[in-house]
């Protein structure tokens, strides 16, 4: 005998049609379908909401970034790239930086066993 094979999706609908027959309860569903009450009433919540569309997992990307700079200072730093030529070559201490007003952080001072190196 093969194993039964099953996703959850397809659980989710059964529990849901249990549930809508009216043979259940909440807690017996959780039982039967070995989740917590919890989690019942979230997938019935969810079905209420949303109908069917609304058992399908949701995204657990998050909904926007949390380190995200904005869009003024974006195009802010776009249009000084543009204007400078940042990203052509490296440059410390050229015009992008007084621009800025200085307040860029500075190279360090290279080592000794990078003195070789030409940059």
């Amino acid at each position: 005998m093969p194993w039964k094979q099953t996703d959850t999706m397809s659980e989710r609908i059964k529990m849901l049609s249990d549930h809508l027959s009216g043979d259940y309860t909440a807690t017996a569903l959780a039982r039967k379908y070995a989740v917590s009450r919890k989690s019942v009433y979230k997938w019935l919540g969810r079905y209420e909401a949303e109908g069917w569309g609304g058992l399908d997992d949701e995204s657990r990307a998050p909904h926007r970034q949390a380190s995200a700079i904005g869009a003024e200072v974006e195009a802010a730093i776009l249009e000084l790239k543009a204007r400078c030529r940042i990203g052509e070559r490296r440059s410390y201490g050229g015009s992008w930086s007084r621009e800025l007003g200085g307040k860029c952080a500075r190279p360090r001072a290279r080592s000794a066993q990078c003195s070789n190196d030409t940059g």
